[in-house]
């Protein structure tokens, strides 16, 4: 059996490691939704024109209006748009995209749903379009497996969630 080299024997990172490079753009070049859209938007999700009259400038001054109106959207949005994996299945290419005009088109002007990373990106760039901050991450499911054998677990990515600040 060998034996792991004492602690004080393995290498230290640098104290000022480089920083690494984001793949990810800066806000600013993060896509959006038109005004036009973000109409659409509400009137498919049956959102009222008062709710939906919430201006964006309101996230950053006043938290609880923000919070009482992403509580309201969020609840149009999960009660309306589905969870569903029909493309990946029937189409002819089996696939799905992740491109903020196609998700529009799919959900929007056709009335469908999507997988869970389709859903939340969607979701995160009409939040983006209105002012909130979302960081989008990958998550996974960890319980016990199909058998409910204890120690088997899941161990593929599962769900993709969006957090807003």
């Amino acid at each position: 059996m060998q034996k792991n080299p004492p602690l004080q024997n393995l290498p230290l990172p640098p104290q000022n490691p480089p920083p690494i490079p984001s793949t990810m753009p800066p806000p600013s070049h993060r896509p959006t939704y038109t005004p036009a859209q973000i109409t659409s938007y509400y009137t498919h999700i049956s959102l009222s024109p008062t709710t939906a009259a919430f201006p964006s400038t309101s996230i950053h001054h006043d938290p609880q209006t923000a919070l009482n109106f992403l509580t309201k959207l969020q609840k149009h949005q999960i009660t309306t748009v589905p969870f569903e994996n029909l493309s990946l299945h029937y189409s002819p290419h089996h696939s799905i995209s992740l491109d903020p005009a196609a998700l529009f088109e799919k959900i929007v002007e056709h009335g469908r749903g999507g997988y869970c990373m389709e859903n939340n990106c969607f979701f995160g760039t009409v939040l983006r379009t209105l002012g909130f901050t979302v960081y989008s991450a990958g998550a996974r499911v960890n319980q016990l497996g199909a058998s409910g054998k204890e120690g088997e677990e899941y161990h593929s990515w599962l769900v993709h969630c969006s957090l807003v600040v």
